[in-house]
Formats: C-alpha cells, sequence, structure tokens
C-alpha cells in the first residue's frame, strides 16, 4: 500500500510540473490548472455517470471581446475500481491504485488541434525527463470532438512512467484528458483507459 502511494504520488508530481511549465509559457498566464470548476454530482458510485462543469468560451457565442461563454458538462462513466479525488481542480480526476486519469483546461495559445500538438510537445521538453515518444499521433474522436492523441514514456525517478495524452477543444479552449501509470504496469490497464476515453461526452 505504501509502495502504491509513493507511485501515485510521484506521478502527480510529474503531471503539476509539466502544468506548471505550460503556465508560465503562454501568453494567458495565471496558474496551469483551472479553477472555479465543481462537480454537479456528489455521487462517488465507480460505475455511476459523473459530471462536471466548467465554463468555457464558445465558438457560436464568442464575442471579439470573450465576454460570453457557455457551460460545458463534462460527463464521465469510469469502469469498477476508479475512484473520483476529491477537491480536485479539473474537470474529472480519478485514481486507481497507482493509475491516473484528469481531464483538465490547458493554457496553450494555438488555434488548432495540430499546433496544439507542437506546442505541447515543445513543452513535454522541459518538462518530462528523456520523453520518448512511443508511435505518431493519433486522430481519435472525444465525445464527439476531434482530438489528437500521444503516447510516451518518460522517466519519473527511479521508474518509467507512461502517459497518454488526448488534445481536444471544448469551444476556443484547448482541453485534454490524461492518463498515466508506470511503464510496467500502463499496458494492463489499455481496456480502462479505452473505456473511460469512450464514455467521456459534453453537454
Amino acid at each position: 500500500m505504501k509502495k502504491r502511494f509513493l507511485l501515485s504520488v510521484l506521478i502527480l508530481i510529474c503531471t503539476i510540473i509539466f502544468l506548471s511549465a505550460c503556465g508560465s509559457n503562454t501568453k494567458t498566464g495565471g496558474n496551469s490548472v483551472p479553477n472555479g470548476t465543481e462537480s454537479s454530482n456528489d455521487s462517488s458510485e465507480d460505475t455511476e455517470d459523473i459530471e462536471y462543469t466548467e465554463d468555457t468560451e464558445s465558438g457560436s457565442n464568442f464575442d471579439e471581446k470573450g465576454s460570453n461563454s457557455v457551460e460545458t458538462t463534462v460527463s464521465v462513466t469510469p469502469p469498477e475500481g476508479w475512484e473520483p479525488t476529491d477537491y480536485s481542480p479539473h474537470l474529472a480526476e480519478y485514481t486507481k491504485d497507482t493509475a491516473l486519469f484528469m481531464v483538465m483546461k490547458e493554457y496553450f495559445n494555438a488555434s488548432n488541434l495540430d499546433e496544439l500538438v507542437q506546442q505541447a510537445k515543445s513543452a513535454f521538453k522541459g518538462s518530462f525527463l528523456n520523453i520518448e515518444y512511443i508511435g505518431e499521433v493519433e486522430s481519435i474522436t472525444v465525445g464527439g470532438k476531434d482530438a489528437k492523441k500521444l503516447v510516451f514514456n518518460c522517466d519519473g525517478g527511479d521508474l518509467k512512467i507512461k502517459y497518454w495524452y488526448v488534445f481536444f477543444y471544448l469551444g476556443k479552449d484547448p482541453h485534454s484528458a490524461v492518463f498515466s501509470d508506470t511503464s510496467d504496469i500502463f499496458d494492463n490497464l489499455t481496456g480502462d483507459f479505452e473505456q473511460i476515453l469512450e464514455s467521456i461526452s459534453f453537454k
């Protein structure tokens, strides 16, 4: 149990370091994670839909001054064994032993997915140690939204950590769904990760 806890903390630290780097290298500045998001469902049942809300700029309701926004609800149905993280600042966040899944707003100044991926890769160089990409960038959909998926390994202390980063837009705002665990365990959870991705919906 102690080992699992330490691994979870290590993975979180790696992710937080990356988020901090992103926040300091973009024009929007400020914190690297969204504030003011809250769950609209207090249930902690593993297999029940959990919905989260965030005000995001809508392509159809956004004026030049950026004064208009719409509320986006993110609904996730996690597989058995995944527990929601209390007091998370993200749109959604779950853990299972040492594995982590979260949906969060990104702060890159990119106008499309290809540009977003390139900016993310540049940021990754200074945030993850000895990053090694696996395969090519994959075009997928998340909740009906076009998305790009990056897969890579990196060093986390004495361990190798594996990530899926899935980038997409909600209105004009870039977001990501992030999956991570130690490299020796990650592939055993691929079915869970794919189920989570397929369950994501936006309202």
